[in-house]
């Protein structure tokens, strides 16, 4: 029986505490580690840094 096809108050319980698992594991620092300004191609990009492991640069380009 694949308990995440069914609709039972199990399923609802099971998805409640992965849900909570994964926020508690996994929750964003509310300070970042370092920030500052980066030069790109003449102008500045402010960045902040959190947590470990490889970088994820995210920028929003108009």
């Amino acid at each position: 029986m694949n308990l995440l096809k069914t609709r039972t108050p199990l399923r609802s319980v099971l998805l409640v505490a992965i849900m909570f698992a994964s926020f508690v594991s996994n929750a964003q620092q509310t300070k970042p580690s370092g920030s500052g300004y980066a030069s790109v191609n003449g102008g500045k990009v402010y960045y902040e840094v959190y947590g470990e492991g490889k970088p994820l640069v995210l920028l929003h380009v108009p």
